[in-house]
């Protein structure tokens, strides 16, 4: 990874890697904790995470034991009552969002589409040179369009119990339920907002907390003078 850093920009190149490869370091250190301490709680859990559920470029690799993980968390080891994964991945730019706005009108509220390899080739991303399947390299959920009953469009990264390049809704363990919980949880503050991901985003937002301070105490001080 240090290869990508440059006398001039810094490590400027790197940033979208690490923060890929640390935000979903975050998620399995919470599997891992609560699996030490509660396996079964982990069925009552809803894991959102803010873009797809992938690595891209320096960090790709790192899909395969992610992959493995999740597969070997919706196989329910530990039977009915034992640990499983209800985990989504949900995008607010990209190919896929902006071809789910383009057919958004085609789409019956409260319904979805798995998207296929085939789908993906010819009106979204068109195929690369190697022919391989898209996302097989870099993913670990398959691509969702979903439209809410509310009507808001929402494009998401479900996972399988294997990647494939012609996913079934029924390949999709607790799709319904994923989809159900993403509906109720919508949010007004942007388009196709969740509440969950706005208040996080809000959170971490520079301008809610350190900049509020800043303006605070620079207008109370110039009210003093």
């Amino acid at each position: 990874m240090h290869e990508r850093i440059d006398e001039e920009m810094g490590a400027s190149g790197i940033v979208a890697y690490v923060m890929t490869l640390l935000e979903q370091m975050v998620l399995v250190h919470l599997i891992r904790n609560i699996l030490a301490m509660k396996p079964s709680l982990l069925r009552r859990i809803f894991f959102i995470k803010d873009g797809p559920l992938a690595f891209f470029g320096l960090v790709a690799p790192l899909y395969r034991p992610m992959r493995e993980l999740i597969e070997h968390l919706l196989s329910e080891p530990g039977g009915p009552s034992g640990p499983t994964i209800r985990v989504a991945g949900l995008e607010k730019s990209g190919a896929f969002v902006e071809h789910a706005a383009a057919i958004q009108d085609r789409v019956r509220s409260g319904s979805f589409l798995v998207l296929g390899d085939a789908y993906i080739r010819k009106y979204v991303v068109p195929a690369d040179e190697s022919g391989t399947t898209y996302g097989q390299n870099t993913y670990y959920g398959q691509k969702v369009f979903f439209r809410a009953p509310g009507g808001e469009m929402h494009v998401a990264t479900i996972p399988g119990r294997s990647y494939s390049a012609n996913p079934k809704p029924e390949d999709l363990p607790h799709l319904n339920e994923i989809l159900a919980l993403i509906g109720e949880l919508r949010c007004s503050m942007y388009d196709n907002a969740l509440i969950p991901v706005a208040l996080a985003n809000k959170l971490v937002s520079l301008s809610d907390f350190p900049s509020q301070r800043i303006l605070t105490a620079f207008a109370r001080q110039t009210a003093k003078t």
